[in-house]
C-alpha cells in the first residue's frame, strides 16, 4: 500500500510539473509591476577620481518602477528617477556648487533612466545571479542619451516575497549632457565619473 501511495504521489507531482502548475517561487508572484522597497538599502552614487581630488556623491531621493516577468526578461520596462537635489558629496559648499552651478537642479531636478529592453538572458535564475544588459535612455540636465550597461539580477530572500536586487555600474561623461566640468580649487571633478546603482524592488500588491 505504501509503495502504491508513493507512486501515486510521484505521478501527481509529475503531472503538475508538466502542466506548469509548479514553478520556482519567484515566477509565482513576480510577473507584473515592481516598485522600490524601503526595507532594503538602495544606493545610487557617482564616483569621481580626478588627479588632485577623489570623492563620491550619494543621492537619497530615489524612485523606481518596473514591469517585469522573470520568465521573459526581454519584456521588462521601467524607470529609475534620482532627485539630484538630494545629492550629498560630504561637503555642503561642494553640494551647493554641484547643484546650483553645474547640475542646475532648479531647472533640472531629476536624472531619469528609462529602461527600454533587456538582453543577455531571457529568464531569471531562481537561486543565484543572472547576468543581463539593460538598454534605455538616460536623461540628465535636459539632455537624453542612449545607454547600455551590464547588470546583475539577484533574488532576495527574507523581508519581502519576490524581492529582486539590481546591481550595475557604468561610466558617464558630464559633458555629454551639457554639464560644465567644475575645476575650481575645492571641486576637481573627473571628466568621466562612474555611476554605481544597487536597488531592491518588490512586487506591488494587487
Amino acid at each position: 500500500m505504501q509503495i502504491r501511495r508513493l507512486l501515486a504521489v510521484r505521478l501527481e507531482l509529475s503531472f503538475l510539473i508538466a502542466a506548469g502548475l509548479m514553478t520556482w517561487p519567484l515566477s509565482r508572484s513576480i510577473a507584473g509591476p515592481y516598485t522600490l522597497s524601503a526595507d532594503f538599502k538602495n544606493r545610487v552614487e557617482f564616483q569621481s577620481k580626478a588627479t588632485l581630488e577623489s570623492f563620491n556623491g550619494k543621492a537619497k531621493g530615489i524612485a523606481a518602477e518596473f514591469e517585469v516577468d522573470p520568465a521573459h526578461l526581454s519584456r521588462s520596462r521601467g524607470t529609475v528617477t534620482v532627485d539630484l537635489r538630494s545629492l550629498d558629496t560630504g561637503i555642503e559648499m561642494r553640494n551647493k556648487h554641484m547643484r546650483n552651478n553645474h547640475l542646475q537642479t532648479d531647472s533640472f531636478p531629476n536624472a531619469v533612466f528609462a529602461l527600454d529592453s533587456v538582453s543577455g538572458s531571457d529568464s531569471m535564475t531562481p537561486s543565484g545571479p543572472t547576468s543581463i544588459t539593460v538598454h534605455g535612455t538616460m536623461t540628465i540636465h535636459g539632455a537624453s542619451r542612449l545607454l547600455s550597461a551590464a547588470a546583475t539580477l539577484l533574488p532576495v530572500a527574507g523581508k519581502a516575497e519576490g524581492a529582486v536586487r539590481l546591481q550595475t555600474e557604468f561610466p558617464l561623461k558630464m559633458t555629454d549632457y551639457g554639464i560644465p566640468r567644475p575645476e575650481f580649487l575645492f571641486l576637481k571633478l573627473a571628466e568621466e565619473v562612474k555611476i554605481v546603482v544597487d536597488l531592491t524592488v518588490v512586487p506591488q500588491p494587487e
